[in-house]
């Protein structure tokens, strides 16, 4: 569905084929440079090979102007790539036609770098990086700009992972990043500033192999996010700051961890994590958040802290080792709901505020579950079963304010404790 948006967005272009003002054609093999400059409505083609023994290449190309194309391919190893995409007037927006400009960069081999930048609106740049220690830079717009795209592909084959930063300014801006090996890093900044109506961002990344590690940062309203890791020791940070903020984790093999910081209104969070040993981590302050978890594996963690009209709904099963889940919810109208099946597991929840509602449900083998709610109409209803080997639960429910209700339901060697205060 991406690459049909691409596609789609790509369309608007055809027209620049038959227009382009400016055509340059350049072919290398070797330690060669190349630096192309061209003024007015361009369309660059740079192609360099490297032989075993031959240093690096260079290639350097700068447009000013709108509907401008540059399309670069580099074989071999240490090769740096730079593409400068300007309109002619940056101080001035409405005379500015630093738009629909198109840069497409390949490179094959060890130790590259691929820098692109592009002033305006409706921009796309696409970099695709195959070997090892590659980098990858994409730095989109000034001043008001929307509508950028850029998409990076980046494949190690070995241990030395790739790195790839996109920096996206203002509006309705698009990333996506996928990279396959080791050792990766993403670092995607997207900023929603003043534009009318604002719609926010999007970025999208898939890591699969060992040791990624994924940033990122949104700022601005209704931006979503999608992430998707593969591997063992993956590490997924996400921060939003805004309106209307989504995010969504999927991270599947062992020693994998989640964290994700929101503020402000109407975000939430839904995490899913499948393997050994894997953290999830959830800061949301605002309105009307939520926190969606599962987790299926061994000494699996979750915690979450709500600042708002929250609501987390999680589930986590473990075989052999015991999964762990701490929530605060403050401020009140907080909802908690959370199965736990396994041995060894804890769970932990605190509720402030009044109006909240808890439902804690463990099964199998030495569950312990703590409760303490504060206000006023709190509800607290806990089912606890013991495993095949009639291992003992225990209980712990402390209510603070009127009109509460605790409901409990034990099955097996248990321990339940009750504390209620007006």
């Amino acid at each position: 569905m991406k690459k049909l948006f691409l596609i789609g967005f790509a369309s608007l272009f055809v027209s620049t084929f038959a227009t382009a003002q400016n055509s340059s054609t350049v072919y290398q093999t070797g330690n060669n440079s190349a630096s192309v400059n061209q003024q007015g409505v361009n369309e660059s083609t740079v192609t360099q090979s490297s032989v075993d023994g031959d240093l690096a290449n260079n290639a350097t190309v700068s447009q000013i102007g709108g509907n401008n194309i540059s399309i670069i391919s580099s074989n071999g190893d240490g090769n740096e790539v730079e593409v400068d995409q300007k309109g002619n007037n940056d101080n001035d927006q409405s005379a500015d036609i630093g738009y629909f400009n198109i840069a497409n960069v390949s490179q094959d081999g060890d130790a590259n770098s691929a820098k692109v930048e592009s002033d305006g609106d409706d921009n796309i740049a696409i970099i695709n990086q195959v070997g090892n220690s590659n980098e990858t830079t994409i730095d989109q717009g000034v001043g008001r700009s929307q509508r950028n795209i850029a998409w990076v592909d980046q494949n190690s084959l070995g241990t030395s992972g790739n790195t790839a930063k996109i920096t996206q300014r203002y509006d309705d801006n698009y990333a996506e990043i996928s990279q396959v090996g080791d050792n990766n890093t993403v670092k995607v900044n997207q900023n929603t500033g003043d534009n009318e109506p604002a719609m926010g961002s999007f970025a999208y990344f898939v890591q699969s192999g060992n040791g990624n590690n994924g940033i990122i940062d949104q700022d601005g309203r209704n931006n979503a996010l999608e992430s998707y890791s593969t591997g063992n020791d993956n590490y997924v940070r996400i921060k939003q700051n805004g309106n209307f903020n989504g995010a969504f984790v999927v991270q599947s093999s062992d020693n994998n961890s989640t964290n994700i910081n929101q503020t402000d209104d109407n975000n939430y969070v839904t995490n899913g994590q499948l393997g050994i040993g894997n953290i999830g981590d959830f800061t949301q302050t605002g309105f009307s958040n939520e926190a969606h978890v599962e987790q299926r594996g061994d000494s699996d963690e979750v915690t979450v802290l709500q600042e708002g009209d929250d609501y987390v709904n999680g589930f986590q099963r473990g075989v052999g080792e015991g999964n762990m889940t701490i929530i605060q919810q403050n401020d009140g109208v907080n909802s908690a709901y959370f199965t736990q099946e396994g041995e060894f597991n804890e769970l932990t929840i605190t509720q402030g505020g009044g109006d909240n509602r808890t439902e804690a449900s463990q099964y199998n083998e030495g569950s312990i579950a703590n409760i303490v709610q504060n206000g006023t109409g709190n509800e607290s209803i806990s089912i606890q079963s013991g495993g095949v080997f009639g291992t003992s639960n225990s209980l712990n429910v402390q209510q603070t304010g009127n009109n509460n209700l605790s409901i409990i339901n034990q099955n097996g060697n248990n321990t339940a404790v009750v504390t209620q205060n007006n």
